[in-house]
């Protein structure tokens, strides 16, 4: 189960979903004062290392995000806000869930089903290279040199490499990487994913041609990068 960082103005406004998130066997620390710290930057990169999940209330101001996204983001865990209607949706890229405080328990479930983190302290790989040992014929691939990919980044596109190049549903994203049935959730989670994942590769110079969105189909990726 996921250790959950829950950030807020205040705690007793959170006891209901706490108390759900905590039901399905989640640790979950849920602090106000925290949220003060984090916002003056007294709390270190380390401290973040013990966390999958940060959930950010809906008692944030913007203000707020503005100031500790920066700080919990370089982490990569799974950032996920609470907002009570559609227009709260924000544009900061560091946001990958947005649910409502009415969000089913199923959905929950589904959401915070994230892969643990490696322990700090193990000797880290190599991480552009692929997990799979049959996939490391793409290992001198300059792409893989350059880009650092987290775990899940990594099976997605040991999947979508499989595919030479044609397009994976979400659906099968879903079943093939984490061995689930589709459900929004998941594509949320896909969506966002992805999206770190393009950045990533724009970031070190790369175009966009490498991972593509196929509308209507999926998601395709190819070694050779088009015009």
């Amino acid at each position: 189960m996921s250790r959950i960082l829950y950030l807020t103005r205040n705690v007793y406004a959170e006891q209901q979903l706490e108390s759900r998130i905590r039901k399905l066997g989640h640790e979950v620390l849920c602090s106000q004062t925290l949220l003060k710290e984090i916002r003056n930057k007294k709390v270190s990169q380390n401290f973040f290392t013990e966390f999958e999940v940060v959930l950010l209330s809906d008692t944030l101001t913007k203000s707020d995000s503005e100031n500790i996204l920066p700080e919990i983001s370089q982490q990569e865990p799974l950032i996920i806000k609470i907002i009570e209607t559609e227009e709260e949706v924000s544009q900061q890229s560091q946001i990958q869930i947005y649910l409502s405080p009415e969000t089913s328990l199923e959905t929950i479930r589904e959401v915070l089903s994230v892969e643990k983190k490696e322990d700090p302290q193990k000797e880290p790989q190599k991480e552009h290279k692929l997990l799979n040992p049959s996939l490391w014929e793409w290992r001198d691939e300059l792409i893989f040199q350059k880009v650092t990919f987290t775990r899940v980044e990594q099976n997605i596109l040991k999947e979508l490499l499989k595919a030479e190049g044609e397009p994976l549903t979400p659906r099968e994203l879903a079943h093939l990487v984490w061995g689930t049935e589709y459900r929004p959730a998941i594509q949320s989670h896909l969506s966002a994913t992805v999206g770190r994942m393009k950045k990533k590769i724009r970031d070190c110079g790369f175009g966009s041609a490498y991972l593509q969105t196929v509308w209507g189909k999926g998601y395709a990726f190819k070694l050779e990068q088009q015009d």
